[in-house]
């Protein structure tokens, strides 16, 4: 039996959370080039390229080959790869699971890929037999969940010839390695659950899909209700402004009235500085005619 390592608590929950995100490719083809970073290169952008077919809208944190690299080897080493969150992992696992029944009828490699995986009660087309008897198929891949690896579980698994866990007809050194309750399922009962796991995410990207909708109808609302405090204010701007122009109309009203009546009123002031003068001359002659009126009077004897 294999030891058991004693973890603390925290760097156990690490490790269960970087398990729950990592997938693991298995039968996936080396790069023959002599440089690490150029191997390392080469498997991201398959990786991408895989994920970008799977829909998986997420960049991986972590690519990388378990073991050392053998320029001898014959079987490719598994590959894993780190997705940011568990949610990704399940998308790439239901998509693949979706998907595998499809990619077996394309002629290129992902029909090769996708062989490994399908149950051995699905009758395979005839192009993929064709390619199985002219040997272009020597190279299978497929999408593990990452579990703990139990004592012989291969090796049991192998001898029960578990359809839709390990294929048949899958070359040496290529296997299909997903350690769960499938195990001990039947061939149905493991067909039921893939069916159960794909109406899962569908109804997964359902209930994402109702969300953003609900999302993009609230800002909707908001925005509708933010534009009709907007029209409101704009209508008293425009009310406030018609009374302010009223307002001044008027005004520009009465100050033509007070400026008509201060023309009149200079007028008269024209007219009276006119007149001024001889009321003036006038006043003085009364007074010279008052002046000898009181003389004679006080000459005359009495």
């Amino acid at each position: 039996m294999a030891p058991v390592l004693d973890l603390d608590p925290i760097t156990a929950a690490l490790a269960e959370q970087e398990r729950q995100r990592t997938l693991v490719f298995i039968g996936f083809p080396e790069s023959n080039a002599t440089r690490p970073s150029e191997r390392v290169q080469d498997d991201r952008e398959a990786t991408t390229k895989i994920l970008d077919h799977l829909e998986v809208e997420a960049e991986p944190t972590a690519i990388f080959r378990v073991g050392r690299f053998d320029s001898q080897r014959t079987t490719p080493r598994p590959l894993k790869v780190v997705m940011p969150t568990s949610a990704h992992q399940h998308i790439a696992l239901g998509g693949w699971k979706r998907e595998r029944v499809r990619l077996r009828s394309e002629a290129q490699l992902a029909s090769s890929q996708q062989q490994q995986q399908m149950p051995n009660d699905v009758p395979p087309n005839d192009d993929a037999l064709n390619d199985d008897e002219k040997g272009e198929n020597d190279e299978k891949l497929s999408v593990v969940r990452e579990q703990p690896l139990p004592n012989n579980s291969f090796e049991q698994r192998r001898s029960l010839g578990t359809t839709g866990q390990v294929s048949r007809s899958v070359k040496e050194g290529f296997a299909l390695f997903d350690f769960s309750l499938k195990l001990f399922l039947s061939t149905e009962q493991v067909q039921k659950l893939h069916d159960f796991e794909g109406e899962c995410m569908v109804d997964l990207a359902r209930e994402k899909e109702d969300k953003r909708n609900r999302t993009s109808e609230e800002r909707l609302n908001r925005t509708c209700e933010r534009t009709e405090l907007i029209l409101l204010r704009v209508n008293d701007i425009v009310s406030r402004e018609a009374t302010f122009k009223g307002n001044i109309h008027e005004l520009e009203t009465r100050l033509g009235i007070v400026e008509n009546r201060q023309a009149e009123v200079l007028d008269y002031l024209r007219q009276f500085g006119a007149v001024l003068p001889s009321l003036v001359q006038s006043v003085q002659t009364l007074q010279q005619q008052q002046q000898q009126l009181l003389q004679r009077l006080s000459s005359i004897p009495e």
